[in-house]
């Protein structure tokens, strides 16, 4: 969640496959296809019960893409026992999921459940057939502003909860910092202060070493309204190893100009598996029982 220092209005949901490449500028490669790509690779290796780790740490072409080669993010094996890998699969996209993040997080509750109660109210007035135009027509826009920040809020914490589960020591409340043009708050901050590394997205933290993630959940019209305003300056902001964590109607949105700015600030791209319709169905139906 962003305060007076954005002008951001965040509207927010979900992750995707392990071993998502970083994307850079000069790739012809549409993130829809690398995302087809991988999910085809991570089908057939899981198949055949192995994994290709010959592969070192370089971006690949997107010449290497068609040629079936493995990406530069496929999580590697460690021969450390304790090494942890960071699961992708945030599930917020389900009433299950959501009601299960809620009671995983009482300090929470109360706030998200008084919303999703005024959520409840706001529908009943939209189906109410003795409400006016103008009351439905107010109901319905604060359904969509009160879901926006809820999804918002419930990304991030399953975010911040999946790097904790593994190990990070992640920073509990966000801190503003100087990005390039102005302040910002980035959404996730997690340091590796255990004595192993930690996989994240096909990253090795090593132990002293800093991952940090903006997330964005929404749809592909605010996805690209905010690479071209916001993002820049909140992925300048950004430490250690940088995250540009979205769902997956990022591949919706022209690969070029993702490709731009995640290159610009060497930041990867992980695509979540989850749509920002999913959450916003999912948080109204939860809402409604």
């Amino acid at each position: 969640m962003k305060n007076e220092f954005d002008s951001e209005i965040r509207e927010t949901s979900n992750i995707q496959p392990e071993g998502f490449r970083s994307i850079k500028p000069g790739d012809n490669l549409s993130v829809k296809d690398a995302l087809d790509f991988w999910n085809e690779k991570s089908s057939t290796n899981e198949s055949k019960g192995e994994k290709d780790y010959s592969k070192n740490d370089k971006d690949i072409s997107s010449e290497d893409y068609q040629q079936g080669k493995t990406s530069s993010f496929e999580t590697s094996e460690s021969n450390d026992q304790n090494n942890e890998v960071i699961d992708t699969n945030i599930d917020i996209g389900t009433p299950e999921g959501i009601r299960d993040l809620i009671d995983r997080h009482p300090e929470q509750a109360d706030s998200w459940n008084d919303t999703l109660d005024n959520i409840h109210d706001m529908i009943e007035v939209v189906n109410d057939p003795q409400a006016t135009p103008l009351e439905k027509n107010s109901a319905s826009n604060k359904i969509k502003s009160l879901t926006n920040g809820l999804k918002g809020q419930m990304f991030e914490t399953a975010v911040k909860e999946k790097f904790s589960d593994k190990g990070f020591d992640v920073e509990a409340f966000q801190r503003v910092v100087e990005g390039e043009s102005g302040k910002t708050k980035p959404d996730v901050i997690a340091h590796n202060n255990t004595d192993y590394a930690i996989e994240a997205f096909g990253n090795k933290i090593e132990q002293g070493e800093t991952i940090s993630a903006e997330c964005k959940c929404g749809k592909a019209i605010y996805l690209k309204d905010q690479l071209e305003k916001h993002i820049p300056n909140q992925l300048s902001g950004l430490e250690g190893k940088k995250v540009l964590l979205a769902t997956s109607d990022i591949n919706k949105v022209d690969s070029g100009l993702v490709q731009e700015v995640c290159g610009k600030y060497d930041a990867q791209l992980v695509v979540a598996n989850v749509s920002a319709s999913d959450v916003d169905s999912a948080i109204k139906e939860v809402a409604l029982k």
